[in-house]
């Protein structure tokens, strides 16, 4: 015997609440990331180091709801990034209790960034490090993800648990384009196969963003939008010192709480109308 009451468990599971979004946004430089995060239709924070300081204007252009915009980086006396106390201070600012009393949301712009600051500290080199005191590249990826958790999953699941939802963009390469712009094949920018596996899986909801560009029929004219893609291809491949292909992993876009075949080729790049949908598709279940 476990312990474990079942019949609890399953009265408990028809209960259960849908989760806020717990997502990671792809897409390349221009595609809309950091504008999408300003669809989400609460009051929302959104964290970004030095290089993305555009992040909350562009999130605030959107206008569905409050964004609040906080560079978490840390200078030294130089005016060099002091990437210790950068992290720290992202950390404090994730586990601080007033976050999910003043916001429905947080985003974190970007995973891409983050990765960067993470390769620069003491805590990334010892955890490479050998026993003869040299570095050891084959952990560099096991060392990206222990501190990606520790600095953006693990606070990104008690916020999201709090009830808030939580999000992070991702810059992505593209390998292909449709006739109409959109982004049809793209690569995740993190540093390592395993990096992007482990990382994207841990997100409940993949969504990749493009511009693309719309023709009308009648007078010829085009404009250019943002958009979801549901059915382009996000791969990372590994390949050996000699540029050939050892294995490739394909991160379907995805939102909790439908299948793939429920989802459309693709949709308008504002998150309220996801967080909508969920709901609704979550009363049928």
């Amino acid at each position: 015997m476990t312990g474990v009451d079942f019949k609890k468990l399953k009265a408990e599971s028809h209960t259960a609440k849908l989760k806020p979004l717990f997502a990671i946004i792809i897409g390349p430089s221009g595609a809309g990331k950091s504008s999408v995060c300003g669809t989400i239709g609460v009051s929302t924070l959104v964290l970004h180091n030095s290089v993305e300081h555009h992040g909350p204007l562009a999130a605030r252009t959107a206008g569905r709801g409050e964004v609040v915009g906080l560079d978490y980086t840390v200078f030294n006396a130089k005016s060099d990034i002091d990437v210790e106390k950068t992290l720290a201070n992202l950390l404090a600012i994730l586990r601080d209790e007033n976050v999910q009393k003043e916001f429905g949301a947080v985003v974190l712009d970007s995973a891409t960034e983050l990765q960067k600051i993470v390769a620069q500290t003491d805590e990334f080199r010892k955890y490479c490090l050998t026993d003869k005191g040299t570095h050891n590249s084959f952990k560099e990826g096991e060392a990206y993800i222990f501190l990606l958790k520790k600095y953006m999953i693990d606070p990104f699941v008690k916020l999201n648990n709090a009830g808030l939802h939580v999000i992070t963009t991702c810059a992505a390469d593209v390998k292909s384009l449709s006739e109409d712009g959109a982004v049809s094949e793209c690569s995740p920018k993190l540093l390592g196969f395993s990096v992007a596996h482990d990382l994207i899986r841990a997100f409940s909801d993949v969504l990749l963003v493009s511009r693309v560009v719309d023709v009308d029929d009648e007078t010829g004219e085009s404009k250019s939008t943002h958009r979801l893609l549901f059915k382009a291809n996000i791969s990372k491949q590994s390949k050996d010192i000699k540029g050939q292909v050892l294995k490739t992993a394909n991160f379907s876009p995805r939102i909790s709480g439908f299948t793939l075949n429920e989802l459309p080729d693709t949709a308008p790049a504002d998150l309220s109308k996801i967080i909508i949908g969920r709901e609704k598709q979550a009363k049928k279940a």
